[in-house]
């Protein structure tokens, strides 16, 4: 539409050519919807107020009705070329039409009347103020609709002011109705104007969010695919890790039973066997801390991913203590 040719965001800023191929997708589809609707509505009003006719023109209600019959007719074919790929290309030009044809039947019924202060002016009012309202339109879409239906009004008026066949007080009835039609004009343009950029910001939000939202998804994939990669890194290399202190701590096992503590001086003026269990006792604690250290890194990398459970044990905290101190008391000894 000629509305949206150079649509903004809700922050004044031009709309990215996306959002403004998203904007006029959504009025395009908002649109032919409302032609369907609008028509059936036009049509029907437009047999309905045939009733109007038979009391206030009785004289010319045949030829009204048959000019009523000839737009119910138009408005079909209406709602059947919105079906169609010329519709849903020329979906503006159908919007238009939809209201501005009962209003030239209208308009051809006032000039008919010979009455330039006809009341069916009223009609014309309705076509302008409902179905702006009905069809959501844009501001030069009202300009344009507002423009032919005074023309149109004028054009069936004004060749009847002053002539004989003319009722009495007339003009003063026409002028009345005109100032009345204005107004409902300037409402028409400008409450267009206004519900229209309301409806394309509201839209243009719309789009957005769902666009940040995509992009929050793709991110958060990301940052589960990196913690994945992580969890991964960390049990590898901590297997890999234990592999090795694993063989180490079996031969240190049976090197303790060797030398146990309290045995006899080793040959060849060796140090006390008791020492060096202590020794390979130390060894042994810190390689049991080390592999405990490891273990821990792979009940992490587990909890990481959900597979740790929580599992609660008494302990002793002397002995606790006791092997904390036995790990460094031969550094201990060596420093004095």
């Amino acid at each position: 539409m000629s509305d949206i040719a150079t649509p903004t965001k809700p922050n004044g800023e031009t709309m990215r050519p996306a959002w403004e191929a998203r904007w006029q997708e959504e009025n395009q589809k908002v649109t032919l919807k409302n032609v369907k609707t609008l028509a059936w509505i036009a049509m029907v009003l437009m047999m309905g107020a045939s009733t109007l006719d038979h009391f206030t023109y009785p004289h010319l209600w045949h030829h009204f009705f048959i000019i009523r019959s000839a737009v119910a007719l138009l408005e079909i074919g209406l709602m059947f070329t919105s079906n169609t790929a010329y519709g849903r290309r020329h979906y503006p030009a159908l919007m238009l039409m939809v209201p501005l044809l009962p209003a030239v039947a209208i308009a051809y019924m006032i000039f008919s009347s010979g009455d330039p202060g006809s009341p069916y002016y009223s009609g014309l009012t309705l076509c302008l103020v409902g179905f702006a309202f009905l069809f959501q339109w844009g501001f030069r879409e009202s300009v344009l609709a507002v423009a032919i239906t005074m023309a149109i009004y004028l054009a069936a008026t004004l060749p009847h002011i002053g002539s004989a066949t003319a009722p009495h007080g007339s003009f003063g009835q026409f002028f009345s109705n005109g100032v009345f039609l204005i107004m409902n004009s300037v409402v028409v343009i400008s409450g267009s104007h206004v519900h229209q950029r309301i409806r394309r910001n509201e839209v243009i939000s719309r789009y957005s969010l769902a666009d940040n939202q995509a992009e929050l998804e793709q991110k958060n994939l990301q940052l589960v695919e990196m913690d994945r990669l992580k969890t991964d890194f960390f049990s590898n290399i901590t297997h890999e890790l234990r592999t090795p202190l694993t063989l180490m701590i079996a031969p240190l096992q049976r090197l303790q039973r060797l030398y146990p503590a309290g045995s006899p001086q080793s040959g060849n003026g060796g140090a006390p066997s008791s020492m060096l269990h202590d020794e390979l006792t130390g060894i042994y604690q810190n390689a049991l801390r080390l592999l405990k250290l490891i273990n821990d890194l792979l009940d992490l990398a587990s909890a990481n991913v959900g597979r740790m459970r929580i599992s609660h044990q008494r302990f002793s905290l002397r002995l606790f203590t006791g092997r904390l101190l036995q790990s460094v008391t031969n550094m201990a000894h060596q420093g004095t």
